[in-house]
């Protein structure tokens, strides 16, 4: 199947997407620990 898209998806498009997706992965990650971390778990920034 793999080769199937590598047919029809232009390298540079692939290049683009395997940087893409571990940073959207990376972003929402963060995103979910500012919100679901609990409170002594997170960072003091009054020190």
């Amino acid at each position: 199947m793999l080769h199937w898209i590598e047919e029809r998806v232009p390298t540079f498009i692939l290049a683009i997407l395997s940087s893409l997706i571990p940073w959207g992965i990376y972003k929402l990650n963060q995103a979910f620990h500012q919100y679901a971390d609990p409170p002594w778990k997170k960072d003091d920034e009054s020190q």
